[in-house]
């Protein structure tokens, strides 16, 4: 059974409060990129929070490939599927293309944070409050199963490749006898 070792939800929501007004700042002094990575910051830590609080483990919650998946699934199924776009919106534009890439314009950035980012980070702080009422773990213990059943596919899948490879060669060998020999 997966273990219950999370933090305080309250303390991840006053976090994210906080980076996004860290965000806020940082386009008073025109700091935009910096901004974008504090304004994804305050994303990336409600979306743990939306977890945590359904009784996900943080050092789950935490990650990108359990924690996304089970956050983007979650959303899904309680019907949040707008804040999903947005999530996904911001992921690509402000945190890809603003922070990393950097080739998103600074007015673009300053309007993606006070209106999507403040937006999204609303919702999510409503969606903290749904999963306060659902426990995931069963689901995670599941999800877990799903990706050890994944490693082992893949394992197979190699092995499949390369034992197809290996028929294709002695396959070849065979034949380029027969070829030589008649040459």
């Amino acid at each position: 059974m997966i273990g219950n070792d999370y933090p305080n939800i309250s303390d991840l929501i006053a976090d994210a409060k906080a980076s996004f007004e860290k965000a806020l700042e940082l386009i008073e002094r025109e700091d935009y990129y910096d901004a974008a990575e504090k304004a994804w910051r305050a994303i990336e830590t409600m979306r743990k929070a939306v977890l945590v609080a359904a009784k996900i483990p943080y050092q789950y919650a935490k990650t990108v490939n359990i924690g996304l998946p089970l956050f983007s699934d979650f959303l899904r199924n309680i019907k949040k599927k707008k804040a999903l776009d947005l999530y996904d919106r911001l992921a690509y534009r402000l945190h890809i293309l603003g922070f990393y890439e950097g080739i998103i314009s600074p007015g673009e950035i300053k309007e993606l944070i006070i209106s999507d980012v403040e937006m999204l980070l609303g919702e999510l702080e409503q969606i903290v409050k749904m999963a306060e009422k659902v426990d995931l773990r069963e689901a995670l213990e599941s999800f877990l199963r799903i990706q050890k059943l994944k490693q082992k596919i893949m394992i197979h899948n190699a092995e499949l490749a390369d034992a197809k490879t290996q028929y294709m060669d002695r396959l070849s060998l065979s034949i380029a006898k027969i070829v030589k020999n008649r040459v």
